[in-house]
């Protein structure tokens, strides 16, 4: 009998229900890892979307700390402060919008935007800065009384209004500009900052310093060179700027007070505006417009006349305080008083007063022998007969090489006959030494070695060194007690260059008797040096 196979079922239904599970079991074990898989694509995806986040945020608040603020807000207060603040949030919340946006879309349009928003602060910012210190300014020069007011060059009620009043401006554009109402229309205030006028004070200054230095040379008898000094006030004038020429017209500048105009009448505190408009000056100041109307001198076009004839006023006030001043010298002379005092007209008698030259011949000889009497080689021409001034024989010579003048003061009464006055003002120069024994051998050594024996023979001058051995360069300043400049002269020089320094200082301590006493020698103790 056969044996029985253990305890299996084989009965068609269990092993269809186990076949079943076998199926239900793998199809699951198959949806878990599909979901396993999924679960990790999707935290992926998130975790880059996070990151991608924190670096649009991250760029957005770079964006927003680089577009800064208004920093000059602390300079306002009132109604123009909260009209800032207000600016600056509405600009704030347009830009972080913007950011937002860009760091997403890159779109350069809305980076262009951005940008404009940043340039409207740096522009408010320079606008607040700018009203600041004019205000500081303005105030300043309204206590010092120095404020042109009622000036035609600029509204002065309009700067009294917003930098004393303190007036609120109106608007800020969107810019960022300041924004006022002048004359009922709307005006950037970076249009009209700093166009308030005071009074000129680098052409006072240079009046003055003319003043001082035409004072002088009359008082050694020297002349005026009228073409010289217009010159010289036309670029002075001119490096004021066309505003400054305008404040000068219708201000009173210091020096002119007591020039006297063809009528009789002193200036004082006449404006040349006044003057010029009122017909008051010489006809000469009227030879292309007539008197009455000056609006034309605010006219920028006509800077240049209006340049022109304000040099001209200057230099007639100059030449005026010229004669006033000229040292008269050689009382009793036969041809009278100076041909100074005859401005433009005053001849000069030559050839023991044979005959004359004209007064701007006149005048160009006296520069010229004032010019040798400074110690400088000077040529000249005479009446047609060619002269030469040798500075350190202290000669002159005619154009054969033969002597014409032992001296500049033989020369001038001898050989040119000349009595005037301001010719013999004009003191003598030359010679191969000075007063003190210095020689144009010193102006041969280094400047270190020089300026002790120069500190020795001149102890009421100031000798400073101003060299730069470095740059092959040796120099000495020499200066009063008072710290006036007078020259600079080169050192280390070859024989050529140390006798022309020579005569320049030689003309610089005799003519200007700055020298202690220039009719002592000084004997001076090589040992101590």
């Amino acid at each position: 009998m056969a044996k029985k196979q253990g305890s299996l079922n084989y009965n068609p239904n269990t092993v269809l229900i186990a076949g079943e599970g076998q199926m239900r079991d793998a199809q699951a074990q198959a949806s878990l890892a599909g979901g396993a898989a999924f679960s990790a694509g999707f935290q992926k995806v998130f975790m880059a979307g996070l990151e991608e986040n924190r670096k649009q945020q991250a760029q957005h608040e770079a964006m927003m700390i680089d577009l800064g603020g208004i920093d000059n807000i602390q300079f306002l207060e009132g109604q123009d402060k909260q009209a800032v603040t207000n600016f600056l949030r509405t600009q704030r919340d347009e830009y972080s919008r913007l950011s937002q946006l860009y760091s997403k879309s890159k779109d350069v349009t809305l980076l262009d935007k951005m940008n404009a928003i940043k340039v409207s602060f740096n522009n408010l910012n320079t606008d607040i800065a700018t009203r600041y210190n004019d205000k500081i300014g303005y105030v300043d020069a309204s206590d010092k009384g120095e404020l042109v007011l009622g000036s035609k060059s600029f509204d002065s009620k309009f700067y009294d209004n917003i930098l004393l009043s303190g007036a609120g401006f109106k608007s800020i554009n969107e810019n960022g500009r300041i924004v006022y109402e002048k004359d009922g229309k709307d005006v950037l205030y970076a249009d009209v900052a700093g166009k308030w006028n005071v009074k000129n004070n680098i052409a006072e200054n240079l009046l003055l310093q003319t003043d001082a230095a035409i004072v002088k040379n009359a008082q050694k008898g020297f002349g005026f060179d009228a073409i010289g000094v217009k010159n010289s006030f036309k670029s002075g004038f001119k490096q004021t700027g066309t505003e400054g020429l305008q404040v000068m017209a219708e201000t009173d500048i210091t020096g002119d007070d007591d020039f006297t105009l063809p009528n009789g009448q002193r200036v004082g505190n006449m404006s040349f505006e006044f003057m010029w408009g009122a017909g008051m000056l010489d006809n000469k100041y009227y030879s292309k417009r007539k008197s009455g109307d000056t609006k034309w001198m605010f006219d920028n076009a006509n800077a240049d006349e209006l340049n022109d004839l304000m040099s001209q006023y200057y230099t007639d006030v100059m030449q005026d305080r010229h004669k006033n001043n000229l040292k008269q010298q050689g009382s009793g002379n036969q041809f009278g008083t100076s041909f100074l005092s005859q401005p433009g007209k005053g001849k000069v008698s030559v050839e023991g007063g044979k005959s004359t030259i004209d007064y701007n011949a006149g005048i160009k000889l006296l520069n010229d022998l004032s010019r040798a009497a400074q110690g400088q080689e000077v040529k000249i021409n005479f009446r047609g007969d060619k002269y030469t001034y040798d500075p350190i024989k202290n000669e002159w010579f005619d154009e054969f090489g033969e002597q014409a003048g032992s001296s500049l003061q033989n020369f001038v009464t001898g050989t040119l006959g000349i009595s005037d006055p301001a010719f013999l003002g004009i003191k003598s120069s030359g010679s191969n030494t000075t007063s003190t024994g210095i020689t144009y051998e010193l102006f041969k050594q280094e400047e270190q070695d020089a300026i002790k024996v120069l500190r020795q023979a001149y102890p009421n001058l100031i000798f400073d060194e101003k060299g730069a051995d470095l740059l092959g360069i040796d120099k000495i300043e020499v200066k009063t007690k008072d710290n006036e400049v007078l020259g600079v002269f080169d050192f280390d020089n070859n024989s050529d260059a140390a006798q022309q320094e020579f005569v320049r200082f030689k003309g610089l301590v005799k003519n200007y008797e700055l020298a202690p006493n220039p009719n002592q020698t000084i004997q001076i103790d090589l040992d101590k040096l």
